[in-house]
């Protein structure tokens, strides 16, 4: 009697383990993947102080998940006052800087720098905000250089 209880019990325990066995490989994968963006504080990024000091260009980079998204700002000090002068979201590889020769010497332009896989290219804005005879908001610098169908390059600009 024993070695039948034995048999049986035996048989139950393959049984089991191969009814566990074969639901775990039936088993699906979950598909479904979370991704949550985080926001990184923001990244205060160089200035540029016009040539007496009363004006300064100041940008601000807040990246959450893969974009970025980057402000800039006038400030002046004579007045305290601010003005945002340019806000956008980067396009990925894209980013944008202040080169520290932003300010025209009569303080009237200023331009900012963006990078991206192409090269570099200048944004060139009215210190006072205002737009251009074409209604733009800035020129675009390399646009008007491809325009001149020059096959040059534009490294940096300078020359205020």
């Amino acid at each position: 009697m024993v070695s039948k209880k034995v048999v049986g019990l035996a048989l139950v325990v393959t049984l089991t383990a191969f009814y566990l066995y074969s639901a775990k490989i039936n088993q699906k994968p979950n598909p479904s993947v979370v991704v949550e963006a985080t926001e990184v504080s923001p990244t205060r990024l160089d200035e540029a102080t016009n040539s007496d000091g009363s004006l300064k260009l100041v940008g601000e980079r807040v990246i959450t998940g893969e974009r970025a998204r980057y402000s800039f700002k006038i400030f002046d000090s004579q007045k305290n006052s601010s003005l945002l002068l340019f806000d956008t979201v980067a396009d990925p590889g894209q980013t944008f800087v202040i080169p520290f020769n932003s300010w025209s010497s009569d303080n009237k332009y200023l331009f900012i720098q963006k990078n991206d896989l192409n090269g570099k290219d200048y944004y060139v804005f009215k210190a006072d905000g205002g737009l251009f005879d074409d209604g733009k908001k800035f020129l675009e610098v390399g646009e008007y250089w491809k325009q001149s169908k020059n096959m040059d390059v534009i490294d940096h600009v300078s020359g205020w």
